[in-house]
């Protein structure tokens, strides 16, 4: 992004909370604003301008990644001493809610008498909306991903561990262009898979065990999510039941958001609503959706306690899921972009039950 641009983004926030200066610490939006992929760099903007702060390690690294942008080094100081030499006058400074308590103590033992002033969503608000080309690097890093997972499926047989199948998974999407794994990936078998976070363990996959698999990987920084289910077996009656409510109540989202709902809250209660009204809303304890870019949780947040809307230009997952104790989980997750035209699948695999 142009400093152009960044400028722009933060000087709204400078505005708001009457800031003489804010600075942008959390990796993620470091980079969403200049392309810097190091481990440390800042962004300062004041109401007159916006640069890019950085240590020796990474000055160079910095001038080729950070088009347009003015780098500045600090050599010899800290950021709270740059400061105070660079700006002595100013007294209000904003900081992102991520900045580390510790780091903020040890910035006002320097700044005296300055007032810090918190300030949430600096960045986040206009990461939400993804630009055509951070909507390919999703679609590759989820293509990657459900590539993977198709082959997995070839070792996925009585006697494998969980910890056995996401190490073959995470391994495929290195293979195939992946930089890493977007989060610890989930392999829950048999009772497990009531677990809606259940990371892969040393337990043994065992015929008629329902296997639910929730992975993704990063592409040039940027996540895919999906959650597939699989069947060592048939299928059972009840197990289809319970998948056939899971499948409505994705699509019923989808649906109400295809006719024109934005509220967030509004449509997880629309998926939320038809589960319970199946005799299953005790089992379904977490949101519909969320967000996914440089990090695998952003906005919009699609959850009973969400504020959020939808807008154009937003990629978020649909994913609601019952888990029955001592019994068994069905969870159905894809991704999904808003664009002028309306709601769109990214995913290429299908959401019906595999038996292997």
């Amino acid at each position: 992004m142009s400093p152009e641009r960044a400028f722009e983004i933060l000087k709204k926030k400078l505005r708001e909370r009457e800031l003489d200066l804010l600075l942008v610490t959390k990796r993620e939006n470091v980079r969403y604003l200049t392309g810097f992929t190091g481990t440390f760099g800042v962004v300062v903007a004041t109401p007159v301008e916006v640069l890019f702060v950085t240590d020796p390690r990474y000055t160079l690294q910095a001038s080729q990644q950070c088009s347009g942008w003015k780098v500045e080094e600090l050599r010899g100081m800290r950021l709270s001493q740059w400061i105070l030499e660079r700006y002595p006058d100013v007294r209000r400074i904003g900081v992102e809610e991520w900045l580390q308590v510790g780091s903020l103590e040890r910035m006002k033992e320097v700044l005296k008498g300055v007032q810090f002033v918190v300030v949430f969503g600096a960045v986040e608000g206009a990461r939400a909306k993804k630009e055509p080309e951070e909507v390919e690097r999703i679609e590759k890093a989820l293509s990657i991903a459900e590539e993977s997972f198709l082959e997995v499926l070839g070792i996925l047989k009585p006697g494998i561990s969980e910890k056995e199948i996401a190490l073959e998974l995470e391994f495929l999407m290195r293979r195939k262009g992946a930089e890493g794994v977007s989060f610890d990936i989930i392999v829950a078998s048999g009772k497990r898979s009531a677990l809606p976070h259940g990371v892969a363990s040393d337990k043994l996959v065992e015929k008629g065990d329902i296997v639910v698999l929730d992975f993704g990987c990063l592409f040039d920084g940027y996540c895919s999510d999906v959650t597939r289910v699989v069947k060592v077996g048939r299928v059972t009656g009840e197990e289809r039941r319970v998948w056939t409510i899971v499948y409505d109540a994705h699509m019923k989202a989808v649906e109400a958001i295809e006719r024109g709902e934005r509220d967030c809250r509004d449509i997880h209660m629309v998926a939320e609503g038809l589960i319970e009204e199946a005799g299953f809303g005790g089992y379904f304890g977490h949101g519909l959706g969320h967000g996914v870019g440089l990090e695998i949780h952003e906005k919009p947040s699609l959850s009973a306690l969400s504020e959020d809307t939808l807008e154009e230009g937003n990629v978020f997952t649909i994913e609601p899921g019952i888990y029955i104790p001592d019994g068994f989980g069905i969870r159905l997750e894809n991704m999904y972009h808003l664009d002028k035209s309306g709601i769109r699948c990214l995913n290429r695999t299908q959401l019906g039950i595999v038996e292997v």
